[in-house]
């Protein structure tokens, strides 16, 4: 008998290590079955995630996405043609603002299409529709 430990009779101390293995044993797997469910349930949550990421990129193949905007005029979800006719409406009223310039102490007041300000359309559509579409897969989403 050891002096160290408390005394016990030979069935209870049978039973009473039984018990602790049979409330010990199991804790281990079950944690590992949670952790396991768990990596499981992430690993889902980002295949999700990336293919939504996909799938609104596929969807907007043709068209600018979310938040794009030409000098203040929102473009989001429009296409080519929808973006060009909002820019020639935009630029046309912008074109059409008067200007004044003093020169001399003289006031001289135009437009500033009359001054032939112009802007590059097709160069601006290409920008806004490609926003987004550079650059690596984490860049892009």
């Amino acid at each position: 008998m050891n002096p160290a430990q408390p005394f016990h009779s030979g069935a209870h101390a049978t039973t009473s290590s039984k018990a602790q293995v049979a409330v010990h044993k199991p804790l281990l797997p079950r944690l590992s079955q949670y952790a396991t469910v768990a990596l499981v349930a992430l690993f889902a949550l980002f295949l999700v995630l990336v293919a939504t990421l996909a799938v609104y990129g596929a969807t907007r193949s043709e068209k600018a996405y979310a938040g794009v905007s030409i000098a203040g005029v929102d473009v989001s979800g429009q296409s080519r043609s929808e973006i060009s006719a909002r820019v020639d409406s935009s630029f046309y009223e912008y074109q059409q603002q008067p200007v004044a310039l003093v020169a001399n102490g003289e006031t001289f007041v135009t437009s500033l299409q009359n001054l032939g300000v112009t802007i590059d359309k097709d160069a601006t559509i290409e920008r806004a529709m490609n926003y987004g579409r550079s650059g690596s897969f984490w860049d892009r989403s």
